[in-house]
């Protein structure tokens, strides 16, 4: 793994934004609205500022740093693209500095999209695109975050998105790798990511941040949901 992201790995630990449950607990996240009998995570990350959601733990400076992981992942795949849609709330602030990063690396047409959040009985859903500056139909968009679990809130943003442009990638900073990046596929989308949690445990194992205990947990976690996702998909 490349330094500076190992680097950034441990700062997020050491900040706080990793946060790991006590033995027998766990975190909710959305796919648990249609699944409340899904196991609990035993790792989730807190990738925003405290402004966003008080638990968050970045600064903008933070994430300014994150979106350039991300954009410099894109330009990699020598993907072209015109604007950036990141996905309320976290999303927005994220896909706002890679098109600042973008801007700053000679890329000055990158539209900003801000899509909607819709709650409606307690549950959260992605809805239309509030703005589309300068953007011709069938330009490409692509479809930001700061991670990726299930993939229901992408499924969402995609499809929002391709009412009007090309939207046949979602980046994130991180992936839980247990089938999101399949389930994209069958909706023609390419994930793309910076890092996989199981790297991610790799380098605070390796540094100390983490327990044995809790690293064996971790991933078995998420080795379960990945078997478990693929064979419901199956």
């Amino acid at each position: 793994m490349d330094k500076k992201l190992a680097s950034f790995l441990l700062h997020l630990k050491k900040i706080g934004a990793v946060q790991i449950a006590p033995l027998g607990e766990g975190f909710q996240f959305k796919h648990h609205e249609k699944e409340p009998d899904a196991p609990l995570a035993p790792i989730k990350f807190h990738l925003c500022t405290p402004d966003l959601r008080p638990e968050g733990k970045l600064s903008p400076a933070d994430v300014a740093v994150l979106a350039r992981f991300m954009v410099n992942e894109v330009f990699r795949r020598k993907i072209r693209f015109r604007g950036i849609a990141g996905l309320p709330n976290v999303g927005y602030p994220i896909a706002k500095a890679m098109a600042e990063y973008a801007y700053a690396l000679g890329v000055h047409d990158v539209e900003i999209l801000r899509l909607e959040k819709i709650v409606e009985g307690g549950k959260r859903f992605i809805g239309p695109i509030k703005n589309t500056g300068s953007l011709l139909p069938r330009d490409t968009v692509l479809v930001a975050d700061d991670l990726v679990f299930a993939a229901t809130t992408k499924e969402e943003g995609i499809e929002q998105v391709r009412v009007q442009f090309h939207a046949p990638y979602c980046i994130v900073f991180f992936d839980y790798d247990v089938g999101a990046r399949e389930v994209l596929k069958k909706l023609n989308a390419e994930l793309l990511c910076v890092a996989t949690i199981a790297q991610a445990l790799d380098i605070f194992r390796d540094n100390g941040e983490m327990t044995a205990e809790e690293d064996e947990r971790c991933r078995a976690f998420l080795s379960f949901e990945r078997n478990r996702r693929l064979q419901t998909a199956a």
